[in-house]
């Protein structure tokens, strides 16, 4: 097992107060973080430039769609007459949620709680997941801080909601671990973590790919310890799970991908321009309280600065990070967890390596998400960054003593 003794789901056997103690906490932080924006739930909406508004749209548009018989959550016919807009619906369950609230709160309000939510439910997904591994409250409440309030959910925070709807990946993470600790087939564990799964990936069809490509490498990294035998079929019929949650997703984007729709990208240039620097990890993004001037300027020299290549992680992260690494690296998941850390790092410097704002054209394994058409819709290299950020939180909670 992963850890000092065998876990239920969500880790050690729940107790409600300090349950509800760590959600409080959490939003306290959630709200001292997104300052000021606790003066305007009503009158403004979080984020910068044109996003903000189109995802606010997009919200409402999931919502009111959802909720109503006879209309294509996916494809929205009242802009671009007359052929409509394609949309992937993501975050569809955000949507929904608003859709739901939106009966009883006003739109912007309901907005903004649903956006505060979004950090404390990241935070307290990694929450859990760090204590089914490490079993200590202190440690996986430092783990989800880190994760929930990262400088990569504060750069989604500001346009790109699909991609901070992170919560649902950490607990896919879990139920997927949980179902390999289980030994056997168990299909209620298979089920629930394919569910999870499927959530995640309507939260943002990067996530899809992101995590269909995690459980590829779970299921070799299993293999090749000697542990894939037994819970094969599990994780088969999670995969199978994940499919058939999100088909309507899947189906769509393939209708629109036939249609042309999404022949005009730029896939390469995308890919460049969304990559991660090689130093970028350990440059503050230009937002950052603290460093002011010279984080701008640090960050124009790696080449850094717009949303999509901040991967700023922290030193005190990252060496705590190593530290819990070293601690418990004889545990299987322990070096699972590393594997996919720097797999996801490296896929997040994108299809050539840039060196302090240099390009080098040395190619990359991302280079992939350029020629393989079924990739190339998850080319913006930089938003593995969420899966850096996990995976080091995780390391960085097992680094607490």
């Amino acid at each position: 097992m992963i850890g000092p003794r065998d876990s239920d789901l969500i880790g050690r056997p729940n107790q409600p107060a300090l349950e509800l103690l760590v959600w409080v906490a959490y939003s306290v932080v959630a709200v001292s973080f997104t300052y000021p924006l606790v003066l305007h739930l009503t009158d403004r909406l979080p984020g910068v430039g044109t996003d903000a508004y189109q995802l606010f749209w997009v919200a409402w548009w999931d919502g009111w769609s959802l909720l109503r018989p006879g209309l294509d959550t996916f494809h929205c016919p009242l802009v671009f007459y007359p052929d409509g807009a394609h949309l992937n619906g993501e975050p569809l369950p955000f949507g929904l949620a608003f859709g739901l609230l939106s009966l009883l709160l006003p739109t912007v309000l309901t907005f903004n709680l649903l956006y505060l939510f979004q950090y404390v439910f990241a935070a307290w997904g990694c929450y859990r997941l760090a204590l089914y591994l490490w079993g200590r409250r202190d440690a996986a409440f430092v783990g989800g801080l880190i994760f929930g309030f990262s400088p990569y959910m504060l750069v989604r925070g500001t346009g790109h909601l699909s991609l901070m709807n992170t919560g649902f990946v950490p607990l896919a993470v879990l139920a997927c671990l949980w179902l390999v600790d289980g030994g056997r087939f168990r299909l209620g564990r298979a089920v629930v973590a394919g569910v999870l799964l499927g959530l995640t990936g309507l939260s943002s069809a990067y996530f899809t790919v992101f995590l269909g490509i995690w459980l590829v490498g779970l299921t070799v990294f299993l293999a090749m310890k000697g542990r894939l035998r037994p819970v094969l079929s599990g994780l088969v019929v999670a995969a199978a799970v994940m499919v058939v949650v999100i088909s309507p997703q899947v189906w769509s984007m393939l209708k629109a991908a036939a249609s042309g729709y999404y022949l005009k990208v730029s896939t390469l240039g995308s890919a460049y321009l969304s990559s991660v620097d090689l130093f970028g990890v350990i440059v503050p993004p230009g937002m950052h309280p603290w460093w002011g001037d010279w984080s701008r300027q640090a960050l124009r020299l790696v080449g850094g600065g717009a949303i999509e290549r901040t991967a700023y992680l922290g030193i005190v992260v990252i060496l705590l990070g190593l530290l819990g690494w070293r601690r418990y690296r004889e545990r299987l998941w322990t070096s699972w967890i590393a594997v996919w850390t720097a797999g996801a790092w490296l896929l997040s410097l994108g299809p050539f390596l840039q060196v302090a704002g240099k390009m080098t054209f040395i190619p990359l394994p991302g280079l992939a998400f350029v020629v393989v058409p079924i990739l190339k819709n998850a080319r913006s290299s930089g938003r593995w960054t969420m899966l850096v950020t996990l995976g080091v939180a995780l390391l960085a909670a097992g680094g607490i003593k």
